[in-house]
């Protein structure tokens, strides 16, 4: 996994583009396979979620492999 803060989301695109500590931008698509959480705020927990529950500025772990065709996204939980 890795820790990055999410610069931008593209809903209809169904991507996402975070920035590592190190200033690395990851483009990354999401598919229907991605395991989206979020933090609960109660329990301080993780909740499942959908893309569109992750904001910009959130910060993130993300789990993905590089491919030919871009960065597929296995997993995205939001930390903040």
């Amino acid at each position: 996994m890795v820790e990055a803060v999410v610069k931008t989301i593209d809903l209809e695109k169904g991507s996402l583009v975070v920035q590592t500590e190190d200033g690395k931008e990851i483009s990354l698509h999401v598919h229907e396979d991605t395991d989206i959480s979020v933090m609960e705020l109660e329990t301080a927990g993780e909740e499942d979620a959908t893309l569109a529950e992750i904001e910009a500025g959130f910060i993130v772990e993300v789990e993905y492999t590089e491919g030919e065709n871009g960065c597929h996204c296995h997993a995205v939980t939001s930390i903040s």
